[in-house]
């Protein structure tokens, strides 16, 4: 408009009062029609609608059963409305429709009957609080309005909030590996991811699995996590739930470093030991025969490194020997009766036979060994008896034509 009237300007007859002094001079009329399309522009702009917004977040995350606010922020910007006219919609995988949860209908859902609005408290504040959710209320929430600024009326629409609905998100240790899962209605763009040291591990891929109520199990597992221990004595692992690369909610499990963990056996007794920068809230358990035994305690000394050493000993371990031919102890290191981490030791118990096996007799083992006895002592005495035969053969004399008398009475005249 501005340049239409540049363009018109030699329709405008120019005084001659204003030419004898100077041409640079606008003419009044064109002055007047300059202001006049600024203010129109200036009004245009003032209640346009890029002037009115409705903020909501990408997208949040709820546990099943618990309460949600649905955020929708009503940003005027100076404008004056005479009247805000709300809609919260929940759309299809085309964009239509697929439910009205504000203004409700008169055929309601649970959905529409656990919301509530957050409106009029605040009057900028269109916000939905949807209680007690359910994993089927997992879907994209959109706010809508229609405002009535000047007389006129104006559609604005929020971008739209979606909502994953969760259950059972946790964190646990099995044996060497921590393990995180989660359980939801549509994993479509969810992942699990880890963070630790300071740092996201997103190379830990999550494995889907189908459960028997058509949900699914979303799991996660870093294995080894005692590779990560270097100078830090207690780790903290947090496991991030996202949908598109966002984190909505996170579950933490605290770890702790040992220096050394062994097990070994000393005699008849199982010794398990660790050492650590801090004993505080660590001790060992065993568990064997598929049960725990806390009953055996655990001794702190301390190193010459100003470390502890936790130690300890199972006596008499033999004692368990029933029917296992072969039993395995295990040492757990806990945190806070947190199992950690674990060190297995295989026993054999000697007096665990097969059935079919018939241990000697007292009296037969008896028999047998004073008939060995006998039979070592009748060997000597035939080597004794033939040694002396030799002997005497090797000191006899023969003398060749050598007399001797015949008999006693035989006088013998030197």
């Amino acid at each position: 408009m501005f340049f239409a009237f540049i363009k018109s300007e030699e329709k405008f007859a120019v005084p001659s009062s204003l030419k004898s002094k100077t041409t640079t001079y606008m003419p009044h009329r064109r002055i007047m029609l300059f202001y006049l399309a600024i203010l129109l522009l200036l009004q245009n702009i003032g209640g346009g609608h890029c002037t009115v917004t409705l903020l909501q977040p990408r997208s949040i995350s709820a546990m099943r059963g618990s309460s949600v606010n649905l955020s929708c922020q009503l940003q005027l910007n100076g404008v004056k409305v005479d009247r805000v006219n709300l809609y919260w919609l929940v759309p299809d995988v085309n964009y239509k429709v697929k439910e009205n949860l504000y203004p409700r209908p008169r055929l309601r859902s649970t959905r529409i009957n656990n919301s509530r609005l957050v409106y009029p408290v605040f009057i900028n504040d269109l916000s939905l609080t949807i209680d007690d959710v359910q994993p089927s209320y997992t879907d994209t929430y959109i706010c809508e309005t229609s405002l009535v600024i000047g007389g006129k009326s104006q559609r604005s629409t929020g971008k739209g909030t979606y909502l994953l609905v969760y259950e059972e998100f946790m964190t646990f240790m099995n044996h060497s590996d921590i393990v995180c899962q989660v359980k939801v209605r549509v994993p479509q763009n969810v992942d699990l991811v880890w963070e630790f040291q300071g740092q996201e591990h997103d190379s830990v891929s999550s494995t889907v699995i189908i459960s028997s109520d058509n949900s699914f199990w979303i799991i996660s597992v870093l294995p080894d996590w005692t590779q990560w221990c270097k100078t830090q004595q207690n780790m903290t692992f947090t496991c991030k739930l996202r949908y598109t690369e966002q984190s909505l909610a996170e579950r933490n499990i605290a770890a702790t470093c040992a220096e050394e963990f062994i097990t070994f056996l000393n005699h008849s007794d199982l010794i398990c030991r660790a050492k650590l920068q801090g004993p505080q809230n660590v001790d060992l358990v065993w568990e064997f025969q598929d049960q725990e035994h806390d009953n055996v305690s655990s001794t702190v000394i301390t190193s010459s490194d100003n470390s502890f050493w936790i130690i300890s000993v199972l006596p008499d371990w033999t004692q368990w020997c029933q029917t296992q031919q072969n039993t395995t102890f295990t040492c757990k290191l806990r945190y806070m009766e947190q199992n950690l981490v674990e060190r297995n030791i295989a026993a054999t118990c000697a007096g665990d036979l097969p059935a079919s096996y018939s241990a000697p007799q007292p009296t037969l083992l008896y028999v047998l060994i004073l008939g060995n006895t006998l039979l070592i002592l009748l060997i000597i005495i035939i080597i004794t008896f033939f040694c002396k035969k030799e002997k005497k053969r090797r000191i006899r004399v023969v003398v060749p034509n050598a007399k001797f008398p015949s008999s006693s009475k035989t006088k013998y005249n030197g």
